[in-house]
């Protein structure tokens, strides 16, 4: 089922407060409550208590504080208005309410605002490192450009021309002979199996490059303010670190991060 980052934050706070399991999406997976003749999937749930926790994301539930045109039909909504999915949401949670269960619940907007504002949650969340959900779209990367050589002076004796190597249209190319994975996925969530030769499809995973390789391989998506810069380097925090210097002479060649540090993550 669909979650966020933000919702799993939230969820392991609640847990930490409480000292007590919650199921949810990447501990068990989401409970689901039958209800009449529907039934619904809940964020969180403790079987101890019979306790359900919903994490609201605000564009998805119609938050009334955050989206003030009640009219306004978001992108996920299968063609609902604002308006409707919070009166979806209410029902949803009335509806558990009826059936005897205690929730739990806190808006997307509400809950980035306690983060900044309670120095424990923020403490909390600096020890906390969730993989977001897999979005097939970050697995898509720009080209590549890179001087072999910076300069060059040619020995105009032996007529030597300076010439470079453009590959036009592989992308595309890519996308009509290359395979892709199709159908509805297979999610495997940390599987046992950590080989990837033995899967086909994307897969978000830390990889530790190879220290001397010539041309790197692997892209990688730095930010650097509100953007994000296409690298292709050998190191994480080399790339983040050296990348912030304006000037190319001020940068540092050396690497001196272990594995660890050196470690990329992304969806490939």
């Amino acid at each position: 089922m669909n979650h966020s980052k933000a919702s799993l934050e939230w969820l392991m706070w609640q847990e930490y407060n409480i000292g007590s399991r919650i199921q949810h999406a990447r501990n068990g997976g989401e409970y689901r409550i039958p209800v009449g003749p529907t039934s619904y999937f809940v964020d969180g749930y403790d079987a101890q208590t019979r306790a359900v926790y919903e994490f609201h994301g605000c564009l998805y539930h119609g938050c009334r504080t955050c989206y003030t045109n009640r009219k306004q039909i978001p992108f996920c909504s299968n063609g609902l208005t604002l308006e409707a999915l919070r009166q979806q949401t209410s029902q949803k949670i009335q509806k558990l309410r009826g059936k005897g269960y205690r929730v739990v619940e806190i808006w997307e907007c509400e809950w980035e605002k306690e983060k900044k504002e309670a120095p424990a949650i923020a403490e909390f969340l600096k020890d906390l490192d969730i993989i977001p959900p897999l979005n097939p779209r970050e697995g898509f990367y720009g080209g590549r450009m890179g001087a072999a050589c910076l300069y060059h002076k040619v020995n105009e004796e032996e007529r030597e021309e300076i010439r470079y190597i453009d590959v036009t249209s592989e992308y595309s190319y890519v996308n009509k002979y290359g395979t892709y994975p199709v159908g509805h996925p297979d999610i495997h969530l940390e599987p046992e199996n950590q080989d990837p030769r033995s899967y086909f499809g994307l897969m978000t995973v830390d990889i530790t490059p190879p220290a001397d390789l010539y041309n790197p391989v692997l892209p990688y998506r730095h930010k650097i303010g509100n953007s994000y810069k296409l690298t292709f380097p050998l190191c994480r925090e080399c790339v983040e670190i050296e990348t912030q210097k304006e000037h190319m002479l001020e940068r540092d060649y050396h690497c001196p991060h272990s594995d660890e540090e050196r470690m990329l993550r992304g969806t490939w």
